[in-house]
């Protein structure tokens, strides 16, 4: 649900012929270069006076599976799903349901301004209501499904960004709303409205509110280039609604658009009102020009889905293309296409390729910062390609023109780097805004954690706990609060980094991490056996902290870790502050459409018994392969890597005894009784975890009472030193706004 951009094409204002044999062959060749390219997967469609005459469908709908996209390959189609509520609306309107100018708050009387604003003023976007996609927790949550409730409560929330009808602003949030009205009127859901009024009367045959995306019914993934096309995850229709939950296809749009500007649909003084603009914004329409000719349209984006359709009463043209993955601008198809119709010239795109190696990306990685907006923006790397991504938002990948210079067609913007001056100007719609390096870079970060003389005295100690033996490490003064550390499974204690623990401490901390058993200098067995379980693991924590004399404690669970801190949590809610459960999922029914661990991983351990566990370099190998393959969309850093599983590897009793974890078993008595837990507890989860999926969190806040989320874009099953700042922020900040005593 993409805000569109109004790009004002100048031309010389003469009269266009329709080209009477559209060149298809070029216009085919146009788009195989796209393709060849990987700057478009997708369809498009053509029709001239109600008839298709042209159509082209390039990529894959599954590129996972190789499976090729067909002209009956179904996408979402985002923001233009407002087009079709639109017309809903003013189909009530004619029907005398409801008025153009009746105010909103009989039906959502905790919006600020209720009284005031219109269900016109939803429409084309004049309301003043905050659109709650701009919000930065929006990307935290959106995956998952909410009620009407849930969402009026959201957007009731984010209060009025102006007053009613004094401008007009686009907002995702009017359609909600919009939405909500209708099937109040009509009492029948937004789906069965769509099929009723639009799809049946109009014969589309390919188009339906949307749910979570089924391959069988030839609905499509979406994707986004970084090097390869990367899946992206799916919103949850129940989130837009009307704002942008529609499937739909391209043939189906034009049909859409040929009986909307035919009058088939509503009558003529309705179609009158969607095409009158006020501040560029019509009802479900905007208008752009070609030439001298004048187009209506509306276009969409969701996850990665972009889509357009328009309209010109000059031949009676519509065109409609979607896309469900895209790395070039989709204004520059639209002229394309146009120019093949309406006979004007254009050419087939060269692409060069400009490769630049991951050691000269390095000099660009960091946060850059500007004075002229309020916006940051993480350049990272992944493989050979450069990562833009502002803050709230997606990533971009960049492709390299020149030296030192990148783009991203998609929304015409142009980066350039000055790695002498640590500066970076981004151009875009003709203005330029220069941004800074900020202070603390990823070079800087290495160079601080490689920096021992500012390392602060580390201490060991050995718990003794029915007959085994802990080992631990505590950092910081003991009259602080007390935190712990429960890391995952098959690794010691030394995956919570040296420096991490110790910039922890730094806030006011004493921090203890621990090897449990079976990894590192704690107590091992046999290899292929586990004679404990679960509850077990949770009564060496609690032994950790009797060890130490200490009271009640802050738990940190990574995976295992966070399902041991639950379990914790529920047997020993006294000797519990707070919990914060990273990268893990809950102890108990999960919601059984989240994806498992991804197969990528499991064919990784299906590898691992094929390893030398005595050969240092076979197993380094080895192991450095999964770590690469948990660490996301952020930079990787192999030689960081490599020199934890080496001191892994030569500090453990027996390293291949850590594959006994795999027989943890146990802790039935605690299984769903997340509703027990009463511990303000922070949920921190990467976004592109093949472990847990990032769906896992959503069911965590849902089950926890006083629960909070930390979403790390980009990030996987891991704790990125990219992500440090954030992660130790977030702690401090979840910790000391609930710690009442020490």
């Amino acid at each position: 649900m993409r805000t569109k951009i109004i790009i004002v094409l100048i031309g010389i204002l003469n009269q266009i012929g329709f080209a009477q044999n559209i060149d298809k062959a070029k216009l085919d060749n146009y788009f195989n270069v796209l393709e060849a390219n990987n700057k478009f997967m997708g369809s498009v469609a053509l029709s001239k006076d109600g008839k298709i005459i042209y159509t082209k469908v390039v990529g894959y709908s599954d590129v996972e599976n190789n499976v090729k996209a067909d002209e009956n390959t179904k996408y979402r189609i985002g923001s233009i799903s407002k087009t079709f509520t639109s017309v809903l609306i003013l189909k009530a309107v004619e029907n005398k349901n409801l008025s153009l100018n009746q105010t909103i708050d009989n039906y959502f009387p905790n919006i600020k301004n209720a009284e005031k604003i219109t269900i016109k003023h939803l429409l084309n976007h004049r309301s003043g209501i905050h659109n709650f996609t701009n919000d930065k927790d929006y990307l935290s949550w959106y995956t998952m499904p909410k009620t009407e409730k849930e969402m009026v409560e959201i957007i009731a929330k984010a209060g009025s960004d102006f007053q009613p009808d004094t401008k007009a602003e686009y907002s995702n949030s009017n359609y909600v709303l919009l939405s909500y009205i209708l099937e109040k009127t009509f009492k029948k859901s937004y789906a069965e409205l769509l099929d009723v009024y639009i799809v049946q009367p109009v014969g589309l045959t390919d188009t339906y509110f949307g749910s979570k995306i089924n391959p069988d019914k030839k609905e499509c993934k979406s994707y986004t280039f970084l090097g390869t096309w990367n899946v992206q995850p799916e919103t949850d229709t129940s989130v837009p609604l009307g704002a942008g939950g529609i499937i739909s296809t391209p043939i189906d749009l034009v049909r859409f658009s040929d009986a909307l500007f035919g009058g088939k649909i509503i009558k003529p003084e309705s179609l009158e009102i969607m095409k009158t603009m006020e501040d560029h914004y019509g009802i479900g329409l905007f208008q752009f020009p070609f030439y001298d000719k004048l187009c209506y349209d509306h276009t969409g984006g969701i996850d990665g889905f972009s889509s357009v359709f328009s309209y010109s009463y000059d031949g009676n043209i519509s065109y409609a293309l979607i896309s469900n993955g895209t790395n070039f601008n989709n204004d520059s198809i639209a002229i394309t296409v146009l120019s093949a119709v309406y006979d004007k010239p254009y050419e087939i795109p060269e692409f060069s390729i400009n490769e630049v190696s991951t050691e000269d990306l390095e000099k660009y990685r960091g946060i850059y910062s500007s004075k002229e907006i309020p916006l940051k923006i993480n350049i990272t790397s992944v493989n050979n390609t450069l990562i833009a991504q502002a803050t709230g938002q997606s990533a971009l990948p960049l492709e390299a023109t020149e030296k030192d210079k990148f783009k991203f067609d998609e929304i015409d913007a142009i980066f350039e780097f000055d790695p002498v001056e640590k500066t970076m100007i981004l151009k875009q719609a003709g203005t330029e805004f220069t941004f800074a390096k900020d202070k603390t870079t990823i070079d800087e970060v290495f160079e601080l954690h490689n920096n021992k003389k500012k390392m602060k005295k580390m201490n060991e100690k050995r718990i003794t706990t029915n007959d085994i033996e802990l080992s631990t490490e505590s950092f910081g003064n003991k009259d602080n609060p007390s935190i712990l550390l429960i890391a995952g499974a098959t690794v010691s204690m030394l995956y919570w980094d040296e420096e991490f623990c110790q910039r922890l401490a730094d806030k006011g901390f004493y921090v203890i991490r621990y090897d449990s058993r079976d990894v590192g200098k704690s107590t091992f067995y046999e290899t292929g056996t586990t004679p404990y379980d679960i509850v077990d693991l949770t009564d060496d924590a609690i032994a950790i902290l009797d060890g130490y004399k200490i009271e009640n404690a802050h738990f940190i669970g990574l995976s295992l870790g966070g399902l041991i801190a639950q379990i914790a949590s529920i047997k020993y809610p006294e000797r519990i502050k707070t919990l914060t459960l990273f990268s893990t999922g809950p102890w108990g029914d999960s919601d059984p459409t989240i994806p498992e661990m991804d197969t990528r991983v499991l064919n990784f351990h299906a590898k691992a018994g094929n390893v030398d566990w005595t050969n240092e370099d076979k197993v380094v190998e080895y192991m450095i392969e999964g770590a690469s393959l948990m660490s996301g969309e952020k930079q990787f850093d192999q030689e960081r890597g490599e020199k934890l599983i080496r001191a892994e590897f030569k500090r453990a009793n027996n390293y291949i005894s850590m594959f006994n974890h795999a027989g943890i078993q146990g802790g039935e008595e605690y299984w769903n009784r997340l509703n027990e837990i009463n511990h303000p507890t922070l949920i921190i989860h990467g976004k592109k975890d093949l472990i847990w999926h990032y769906k896992h969190s959503g069911v965590l806040l849902g089950s926890i009472k006083n629960a909070t989320l930390l979403t790390l874009e980009g990030t996987g099953h891991e704790l990125h030193f990219e992500d440090w700042n954030t992660i130790i922020d977030g702690i401090n900040k979840h910790i000391k706004e609930n710690n009442s005593n020490k």
